[in-house]
């Protein structure tokens, strides 16, 4: 299969001892060769312009050539958000969403397919993602915090781990969990079938979860969310103004929905460089998307 097929000698290496069944009681449910390898919930890769975990910086993504119009998106720390859209560069924004509430990452309307965050406050008064919830379209349910994962929607079982990969397989779903040597939960990678590729990484040292779409494929256009409603082909358009802030950062602009906002090419968090859009113009950009 396109992702979980490359990552088999991953698997190998990196899945926690016993099998399927063994993994979920110890988690009962990252670092990612995508978007990050740190123990804080992000990523250090984030955006180099090749955005190894999406449609890339002109398009095309990691499915093999499959022809999909969607780029990806990731979401982690307290929460810091990166969205690309084919053809475009990557726009990368904070939001603070209130202590308790789910966010809606991505929902498609048209498949069913669904996946929220439950945000929690820590002691620093920031927010962090404890819970990932995934939705198939085939009703499978997948709960992620710091331990693993949780199954839960369908009448059958999941597989037994495949000796060789580790791929575990429940209804529309394949994943693969990746343990540390001392059984932690490291991250998790999920393909739907026929469907988008996600990578779930935990965070042991800030309890909380990161996020990334690594595969748009086969998301309809009506999808929506936080990072969904800026994957698709035209959700946006960066120009470069050719001027500069007083940082010699490079100043541009963001059209989207009708209006446009100011943005600024620089350092976000672990990313060397990318197109950062102020959390109150992002969100009236979401409101008219």
């Amino acid at each position: 299969m396109k992702l979980l097929a490359a990552l088999a000698v991953a698997a190998l290496a990196q899945t926690g001892p016993g099998g399927a069944d063994a993994d979920r009681k110890k988690g009962n449910k990252n670092k990612t060769p995508s978007y990050g390898n740190n123990n804080n919930g992000g990523g250090n890769n984030n955006n180099n312009n090749n955005n190894n975990y999406g449609g890339g910086n002109g398009g095309g993504n990691n499915d093999g050539g499959n022809g999909s119009n969607y780029g990806g998106g990731a979401a982690y720390g307290d929460p810091h958000f990166m969205v690309v859209s084919v053809g475009q560069e990557p726009l990368c924004f904070d939001f603070q969403p209130p202590a308790g509430s789910d966010m809606n990452l991505l929902i498609d309307p048209e498949t069913a397919l669904s996946v929220t965050a439950t945000a929690e406050a820590r002691d620093n008064n920031k927010t962090f993602m404890s819970k990932i919830h995934f939705s198939s379209p085939n009703g499978a349910k997948l709960e992620f915090d710091e331990e693993g994962v949780h199954l839960s929607g369908l009448l059958e079982e999941a597989s037994g781990k495949h000796p060789v990969t580790g791929h575990v397989q429940y209804g529309d779903i394949v994943f693969v969990e990746h343990w540390t040597e001392d059984g932690l939960h490291e991250n998790t990678h999920i393909e739907i079938d026929n469907g988008p590729s996600f990578i779930i990484k935990g965070s042991v040292t800030k309890k909380s979860l990161s996020f990334a779409c690594v595969d748009g494929a086969g998301l309809s256009e009506k999808t929506r969310g936080i990072i969904g409603q800026f994957m698709h082909t035209d959700a946006y358009v960066v120009k470069d103004t050719e001027e500069t802030d007083e940082d010699g950062n490079a100043v541009g602009q963001v059209s989207a929905g009708g209006m446009t906002i100011d943005a600024t090419n620089e350092k976000f968090h672990h990313s060397d460089h990318c197109w950062v859009v102020d959390e109150q113009d992002v969100l009236m950009l979401m409101a008219n998307l």
